[in-house]
C-alpha cells in the first residue's frame, strides 16, 4: 500500500475516533434516565413532519445549484442536479463527511458536463452561498431576539461572517490570485496553475452576473430555513422550550461549525454544539443531546433516498437519456 494511500484511510479514522470521542465526552454529561424520559414524550407526527420539510430543503438546495450552473450555460437538468444532492446527503454519513459530499457532486456536475472547472465553481460558489445564508439568518436572529442572549452567541456569528469574507476574498482578490499562481509555479506545478486558472475562469463568469447570484442567495435563505425549521419541529415534538428565534442563532452556528473536517460527518460536534449552545439559554443537556441525535437521525432518513439513487446508478445518469439532459 502506497504511503498515499495510508494517509487516504487514516485521516477519515482519526475523524471517525474524533467523533466517537465527542459524543463519549457529551453522553458523560447526560442523565440517561431524563434523555430517555424526554424521547418516549416525542410526538410522532411532528417527526414525520420534520423528515417531509428536509425533503423539501433538499429542493430547494438544488435549486440554488442548478441557477448557478445555468448561469455558465452549462445545460444539466434539475432533476439531475437534484439526484446528486441527495447522493452526496447521504455520502455525509461517511467518514470522510463533507468533503466526500463535495467530491461526489464535483464528480457528478463534471460527468454531465465533461468541465470539471465549471463543476468545482458551481459547488464552491454554492458552498459560500449557503454558509451566507446561514451566517444571515444568525444575524437577523440577533437582531429579532430579545434581550438576554448570551453575548459569545453574537461573537460566533461574527466571527463566522469575517471568515465567510476573508474567504470570499482570497478566492476572488487578484492580488490573491497572483500569489497562488507563483507558489504554484515555484512549487513547479504548472498542471495545477492551469487547472486553477480555468476554474477562476468559470468564477469571473458567476461573479459578472450578480442577478443569478442574488436569486441563488435567496433560495439558499429558503434552503436554510428548512434546515433551521426541522431543529424548531423536533423541539416541538420533545417539548424543548427552545423559540425559532433562538435556532435561528444557534443551529447556523453549529451548522458551520459541523463543515469543520475534524469529524465524521459533524457527527460529536453537533452535539457537543447543541449541548454548549442552547445550554446558554437553559436548555439541560439531556435535552439538548437527544434533540441532537434525534435531528441527526432524521437527516438520515431524508438522505436515505440518496442511497437508492446512488445504488441504482452511482454519479451517472441510470437512464442514459442524453436528451433529458438537455431540459
Amino acid at each position: 500500500m502506497t504511503q498515499e494511500a495510508r494517509r487516504g484511510r487514516t485521516w477519515p479514522a482519526i475523524r471517525l475516533l474524533v467523533s466517537v470521542a465527542l459524543l463519549v465526552l457529551v453522553l458523560g454529561r447526560v442523565d440517561m434516565a431524563r434523555a430517555a424520559q424526554v424521547l418516549a414524550g416525542a410526538r410522532v407526527e411532528l417527526i414525520v413532519l420534520t423528515v417531509v420539510v428536509g425533503w423539501v430543503g433538499r429542493a430547494f438546495a438544488a435549486l440554488r445549484w442548478y441557477i448557478l450552473v445555468r448561469g455558465m450555460n452549462r445545460r444539466v437538468s434539475y432533476l439531475r442536479l437534484l439526484r446528486l444532492t441527495f447522493i452526496g446527503m447521504f455520502f455525509q454519513f461517511l467518514p470522510a463527511g463533507s468533503v466526500a459530499v463535495e467530491v461526489g457532486r464535483i464528480y457528478g456536475m463534471s460527468r454531465a458536463t465533461s468541465d470539471p472547472a465549471a463543476s468545482f465553481a458551481s459547488v464552491l460558489v454554492e458552498r459560500v452561498l449557503g454558509l451566507a445564508a446561514l451566517i444571515v439568518l444568525a444575524l437577523v436572529g440577533l437582531a429579532l431576539a430579545p434581550p438576554g442572549v448570551p453575548p459569545l452567541l453574537g461573537r460566533l456569528a461574527w466571527v463566522g461572517f469575517a471568515g465567510l469574507l476573508a474567504a470570499s476574498w482570497a478566492a476572488m482578490s487578484v492580488s490573491a490570485r497572483g500569489l497562488l499562481r507563483r507558489m504554484l509555479a515555484a512549487a513547479r506545478l504548472e498542471s495545477v496553475a492551469r487547472r486553477l486558472g480555468r476554474v477562476y475562469e468559470r468564477l469571473d463568469a458567476l461573479r459578472s452576473r450578480p442577478d443569478l447570484l442574488a436569486l441563488s442567495l435567496l433560495a439558499a435563505l429558503l434552503n436554510t430555513t428548512f434546515r433551521i425549521l426541522p431543529a424548531f419541529l423536533l423541539a416541538r415534538s420533545l417539548q424543548i422550550d427552545v423559540s425559532m428565534v433562538q435556532l435561528m442563532i444557534v443551529v447556523p452556528i453549529i451548522v458551520f461549525a459541523a463543515q469543520i473536517p475534524v469529524s465524521a460527518g459533524g457527527l460529536g460536534v453537533r452535539e457537543v454544539g447543541f449541548v454548549a449552545l442552547l445550554g446558554m439559554i437553559g436548555v439541560p443537556a439531556s435535552d439538548a443531546v437527544v434533540l441532537s441525535l434525534l435531528l441527526a437521525a432524521t437527516i438520515l432518513v431524508v438522505s436515505l433516498p440518496g442511497a437508492w439513487m446512488y445504488a441504482r446508478g452511482g454519479f451517472g445518469d441510470p437512464e442514459a437519456n442524453d436528451a433529458a439532459e438537455a431540459v
